[in-house]
């Protein structure tokens, strides 16, 4: 994918940066392509936003349960090789109880 192709698919990540939500359900990733090696085990998670819900990758090794709160964060997607652009996307991370305000 050509830099601007990737940056107009995506040039509404600043719309989800910080947004929270909640899970409603998690799926433990273990095997994948070999891009993604290290990130393995990773979590494919569908996250409730209030008015809309949204499929999005874990971060780190975290695993989620249902009812657990999130927050979105940018953060790299793939492993990429060395003539490859290196891809970021928008991930959630679970909130600690200091972190968690209204939205």
């Amino acid at each position: 994918m050509e830099p601007a192709q990737y940056w107009r698919a995506n040039k509404n990540w600043s719309a989800w940066i910080g947004r929270q939500g909640t899970v409603l359900v998690s799926t433990v990733v273990r095997t994948s392509s070999p891009q993604q090696d290290s990130f393995k085990p990773f979590s494919y998670l569908l996250v409730d936003f209030g008015k809309e819900k949204k499929e999005l990758l874990g971060v780190g090794h975290q695993e989620f349960q249902p009812g657990d709160k999130v927050v979105c964060v940018l953060r790299k997607i793939s492993d990429p090789s060395s003539r490859e652009l290196v891809t970021y996307g928008i991930k959630v991370k679970k909130l600690e109880s200091k972190e968690t305000k209204d939205h």
